[in-house]
Order: C-alpha cells, then sequence, then structure tokens
C-alpha cells in the first residue's frame, strides 16, 4: 500500500513538474498579433472626414464607432453627422446637419453617383450607436432646450432619445422611456442592438444604471434599475460586520438571451 502510494505520489510530482514547466516556458514568450491597417479618415470638415474638436468650447471628444456585417457607422458629433462607410473606409451614406456640414454633390437626385446617399436630418448632440440585423440605424441625439422635461423626484434632466433610421436612410422616429415618441430619457450611457433586433439603452441615473429593453417594433418590453442596495454585498471574512463599498461600473445586455 505505502509502494502504491509513493508510485502516486511520483507520478503526480511529475504532473506538476512538467506543468510548471510548461507554464514557465509560456511565459518567456511574449505572444503578438500583427496589426493591419484597413482604411483611414480623414480630419477635415469635408462629408468624408471627421472634425474631432470643437475650438470654441471644451470637452471630451464625442464621436462614436459601430461596426455590423462589415460596415462601419460613425457618429461624429462635433459635425452633427454619421458616416456609413464599407470594410475598404468608402463612404455610402452620410447623414448630416446641413447647418453644419455643406450638402454634398451626391445629394442631387439627378447625381450619376449612385454608388452614395444622402440623408439630411436636423442633428443636435450625437452619441453611440446601434445597428441591427436589417441594417436600421440607431442614433442617440439630444432634444431641443424647449422640449426637455425636468425629473423633480429624482432630480433629473430628461433630453436624450434614440433616433430610428430604416435601410434605405429614411427617418422612422425616436424612441423615448415608453417607445415611440415617449418620454425623453436621462443621460444615456450606450444603447445595444440584440441578435433578435431588439434595442437596449443603458442610462445613468443618480441612484445608478437604469435599463430600458424593446423590442424590435420599439415598443418597451422591461426597465430594470441597478442600485448599490440590489447588489449582493460582500463581507470582510476577518469581520463579519464590516461591510465593503460597492459600486456599479457598467450593465452589459447578452446579445442573444433576454439577460443583463
Amino acid at each position: 500500500m505505502q509502494r502504491k502510494i509513493s508510485k502516486i505520489c511520483f507520478f503526480t510530482f511529475l504532473a506538476l513538474s512538467f506543468l510548471s514547466a510548461v507554464s514557465c516556458a509560456r511565459s518567456n514568450s511574449v505572444a503578438s498579433i500583427n496589426e493591419k491597417d484597413l482604411f483611414t479618415i480623414n480630419y477635415g470638415s469635408f462629408e468624408d472626414e471627421l472634425n474631432l474638436f470643437n475650438l470654441s468650447t471644451s470637452g471630451s471628444i464625442n464621436t462614436f464607432m459601430t461596426m455590423h456585417d462589415g460596415f462601419f457607422y460613425v457618429a461624429n458629433g462635433e459635425s452633427k453627422k454619421i458616416l456609413e462607410l464599407n470594410s475598404y473606409g468608402e463612404l455610402l451614406t452620410l447623414y448630416y446637419n446641413s447647418e453644419y456640414t455643406k450638402t454634398p454633390s451626391f445629394a442631387d437626385k439627378a447625381s450619376v453617383n449612385s454608388t452614395k446617399k444622402a440623408i439630411e436630418y436636423p442633428f443636435n448632440t450625437l452619441g453611440p450607436l446601434a445597428v441591427d440585423s436589417n441594417k436600421c440605424l440607431y442614433a442617440v441625439d439630444t432634444l431641443p432646450a424647449e422640449r426637455q422635461e425636468n425629473d423633480i423626484e429624482n432630480r433629473l434632466l430628461l433630453n436624450y432619445i434614440v433616433l430610428r433610421f430604416n435601410s434605405d436612410g429614411t427617418f422612422i422616429d425616436y424612441l423615448g422611456q415608453q417607445g415611440p415618441g415617449g418620454t425623453p430619457f436621462p443621460f444615456i450611457k450606450n444603447i445595444y442592438a440584440t441578435k433578435n433586433n431588439e434595442l437596449v439603452v443603458v442610462c445613468e441615473t443618480n441612484e445608478g444604471p437604469l435599463v430600458y429593453w424593446f423590442n424590435s417594433s420599439g415598443f418597451l418590453l422591461y426597465s430594470v434599475p441597478f442600485n448599490e442596495k440590489l447588489v449582493p454585498k460582500l463581507k470582510d471574512l476577518n469581520d463579519s460586520e464590516n461591510i465593503n463599498f460597492i459600486s456599479i461600473e457598467n450593465v452589459i445586455p447578452d446579445s442573444v438571451s433576454r439577460k443583463l
């Protein structure tokens, strides 16, 4: 019996030694991924360029990007426009505010250039983007001051909406808290389109993240509030009375199931 145990211990020692050697060998090598430049977008004020800085105001860069099925969508808040690009960086569709971006030549319906489209829309302050499998484009924007609302009870300014454009660029409507044309959202941190073409809007409030989940038609399915009181508390193992402080950094939806 002693001999059998000794053999087991010996083989266990060999196995651990082998794993240790493999681990050391791997740690000495640095894995690398080769970079591949697909395309670049120039800085400027033309329709296919990005304006990243507004010298008259201060603040962070207000430009967002998403990708779906090899197509890139860039919302440039500084110039109040959205670019749809193919995988080669060629402009396919321009959504633009004519007060900030000059109307491009291909906007003329009689233009022979049929590979590009121009859709005019009076964007205010563009935010994150999402695109579903039907190529429906969702874009976060803000309402003009006269249409904004105040939530006195929760001390929130309600001024964010989600614009919807169908696959040919036609404006459909905007989504609010209840669905099409609903009450504006508080600050929107991000939006997501699921595999089932459902839209998830993640907002920030004074109490914590607030998530709105809409069906494929744009009608509200769930609104889920998150706050520190609902998060499981982690107790210190050495002191059962001492409870750690917890904060919620982000909420991300599952891309297939209705889970957060």
